[in-house]
């Protein structure tokens, strides 16, 4: 099988526990060793892409905590928000890095940061400069898309 010859130099990797995968209808399931997630390099070079709450990548939570460390909260019906009403994952390269809360304002011309949380640190102030370029990339992509201004948010 082609994908096999793909995933096994990962197992070093990535420290997968069993070199043996389970193929499913859904795809292939992968066990890390425990306690390891996967890799932060960045490969791609694309520093900085919003993903909605929605994307397939962030479907099963469990999933995106075991192979990001990342705890995907959708807070739309939730009375107490910690990140904010329809946060945005950002996407660095292989590493979920950031949330942010926008409104668009579109009477004004403004996309508005209501909310930015970073990994590792849980406040507006990334752990490492690349996860905030990344947001700042991710944001005005998002904005330049919309024909809106960000505002709201700058990064320290």
């Amino acid at each position: 099988i082609p994908i096999l010859r793909v995933l096994a130099p990962l197992v070093k990797e990535m420290d997968i526990a069993d070199e043996r995968w389970a193929a499913s209808r859904t795809g292939y399931n992968i066990s890390l060793r425990q306690g390891k997630v996967m890799p932060c390099t960045l490969e791609t070079g694309d520093h900085g892409v919003l993903l909605s709450p929605f994307d397939p990548l962030l479907w099963d939570r469990a999933r995106v905590r075991r192979l990001f460390g990342f705890d995907q909260v959708l807070e739309i019906f939730s009375r107490t928000r910690t990140y904010g009403y329809y946060c945005l994952p950002v996407l660095s390269g292989k590493r979920l890095v950031a949330r942010l809360d926008l409104k668009a304002d579109r009477r004004r011309g403004v996309l508005r940061v209501l909310s930015c949380r970073f990994e590792g640190t849980a406040n507006s102030a990334p752990a490492a400069s690349r996860d905030g370029e990344a947001a700042r990339v991710a944001l005005n992509r998002y904005a330049d898309a919309l024909e809106l201004k960000p505002t709201g948010w700058r990064l320290a």
